[in-house]
């Protein structure tokens, strides 16, 4: 299971297929609120997501809010993935604050997308930031 908060209809649906791709099941939140609700009720029954994906444009710009609101203890149980079709200056920076493991700028390139997701889901507390720049260093010959 994989949670998605994401107030945009498109790329919610990328975001959406994507995760079906990877055979993940996509549970929707339209917005922080209901984020924040669904990943304390999952905690709580003992079954946490193992991933959320949140836009970073939400709720009026800060999607990382909802990261935020989630307890500590609970947070360390969600493996998060932000990402900004609008990245700016100090993002990734802020993201690693909020304890979020990957970052993704847009446009938003879905094997991109897919590869973050798998390396997150493979590595649940990488030592950095993933982000599509890390991915490619991965991937350079030695």
């Amino acid at each position: 299971r994989v949670l998605i908060l994401d107030e945009s209809a498109e790329s919610q649906g990328e975001m959406e297929a994507a995760c079906l791709a990877l055979g993940l099941h996509p549970v929707l939140a339209k917005d922080g609120i209901e984020g924040v609700r669904l990943l304390e009720e999952a905690c709580e029954k003992s079954c946490p997501f193992p991933l959320a994906i949140v836009n970073m444009e939400c709720g009026g710009g800060d999607g990382l809010f909802m990261v935020e609101q989630i307890r500590p203890d609970r947070r360390e149980q969600t493996h998060f993935l932000a990402f900004s079709l609008q990245g700016q200056r100090g993002d990734a920076l802020r993201c690693q604050e909020a304890g979020v493991q990957a970052y993704l700028t847009g446009p938003v390139d879905r094997p991109v997308l897919e590869a973050m997701l798998l390396a997150i889901l493979q590595d649940p507390r990488p030592e950095e930031l993933v982000t599509r720049h890390s991915l490619r260093k991965e991937e350079e010959p030695v």
